[in-house]
């Protein structure tokens, strides 16, 4: 969340005028407890998601919690008037491979999801070594132009492996995201079944 206030209090929050998804409503309620607050404390206000950072600048919102690049289109154009609430252990954007217990127990399967997840490796420590050289490539699959994906590069991470707080942050967020679906929260114990860290492992070790 990128805020031109010192404070994250008395704000119009923005949002995208489509229905915000789950990791956007995560990261206002993330952010606001982080400041003592709840949703009710806030006036939620609504433009389209490349209207955002616009709407910052002319005063229709005090605040924008959006993924990148339209925050950072908010931080350029404010300047100095600009004031970040980044904190990972608040909130940060995780993104995953999924599978099926089908593929996981096919021998076959198997081997090509693990020969997958090993090129992702080696794909992504290029992208980690030389960013820039992709840049063009990634315009061209999101149709950002490369000056804005340049700006906000510093803001992603590509760890590939398994955060050791994982199933601790998965148990937090169920609660959360399960009142909204109106079904109890799953056990620790469920949601664990759905880490597997076995085709990460067997993807870093040598070829037979």
């Amino acid at each position: 969340m990128r805020l031109p206030h010192a404070r994250v209090s008395e704000l119009l929050l923005l949002q995208r005028q489509a229905r915000p998804g789950i990791g956007e409503l995560g990261l206002r309620g993330d952010v606001l407890r982080s400041g003592g607050l709840q949703e009710s404390d806030v006036t939620i206000v609504t433009r389209p998601a490349t209207e955002m950072a616009a709407a910052v600048v002319r005063g229709d919102a005090d605040a924008i919690a959006m993924w990148e690049p339209e925050s950072q289109n908010a931080v350029v154009a404010l300047g100095a008037d600009a004031v970040i609430f980044q904190d990972n252990k608040v909130y940060r954007e995780l993104y995953s491979i999924y599978s099926t217990t089908d593929v996981m127990q096919d021998p076959r399967r198997r081997v090509e999801l693990v020969e997958f997840v090993r090129a992702l490796l080696v794909s992504v420590e290029a992208v980690r070594k030389d960013p820039q050289r992709y840049f063009p490539l990634f315009s061209k699959v999101t149709g950002h132009p490369v000056p804005q994906i340049a700006r906000s590069w510093e803001h992603h991470a590509w760890p590939v492996n398994h955060p050791a707080d994982l199933l601790d942050k998965l148990v937090d967020e169920d609660v959360w995201i399960a009142a909204r679906q109106q079904r109890a929260p799953r056990s620790r114990a469920e949601l664990a079944g759905y880490i597997d860290t076995s085709i990460l492992a067997e993807a870093h070790k040598p070829r037979p």
